[in-house]
């Protein structure tokens, strides 16, 4: 990756942040109860066993909702663990009501006791997205890692980033090792890239 595509990202990153921090003090409850509607849509579409969601993080869309609404449709709920810095994430079963502990970077995660499964939906956070699938993260490629390594283990794995509408940027930079996700999940529906 060149100088110029980091401090591009970079400068991307500190702009995503804003914005989503600002919708996120606005709107976060009422999107968050929007987007928890879609869980039986998807789960029509894709026949998930196993979702993969994540704990809302620094003003991350609240997916809580969403994640119970699969766990009443009978899915299996995972939570995501990071391992190692070079690897794909590991994902732990997370029972209803069970405990969480706080892991890498205080997000809440289940215990190292809990079952790892191999999700075949996650529920991806991020900072930003543009029209082709492209995901704007935190850096860390750790999703990158963990979705290609899914698709990799079950070509029919589906990565849904979730997000408010406004999060999205006109075009984002791509490099080889950046994976596209399959679809965007926002505050005003559910958008498919491919």
């Amino acid at each position: 990756m060149n100088m110029n595509s980091i401090l591009f990202k970079k400068e991307l990153r500190e702009k995503y942040k804003v914005i989503r921090k600002r919708t996120y003090n606005k709107i976060n409850t009422e999107a968050s109860k929007i987007v928890s509607n879609y869980a039986f849509k998807i789960i029509q579409m894709f026949k998930s066993k196993i979702v993969a969601g994540y704990w809302p993080f620094n003003c991350e869309i609240n997916c809580l909702p969403l994640i119970e609404n699969f766990r009443s449709l009978s899915k299996t709920i995972c939570l995501p663990v990071t391992v190692n810095e070079n690897l794909p994430l590991e994902f732990r079963v997370w029972e209803k009501g069970e405990k969480l502990i706080k892991g890498k970077f205080g997000v809440k995660q289940p215990e190292a006791h809990s079952k790892i499964v191999l999700p075949d939906l996650l529920i991806v956070p991020l900072l930003s997205f543009d029209g082709n699938g492209n995901r704007l993260g935190y850096g860390g490629g750790y999703y990158d890692r963990t979705i290609k390594s899914l698709r990799e283990i079950n070509k029919n794995s589906v990565a849904i980033g979730l997000a408010f509408e406004n999060q999205e940027c006109s075009s984002l930079p791509s490099e080889e090792f950046d994976v596209p996700l399959d679809a965007i999940l926002h505050n005003k529906g559910l958008v498919f890239f491919h």
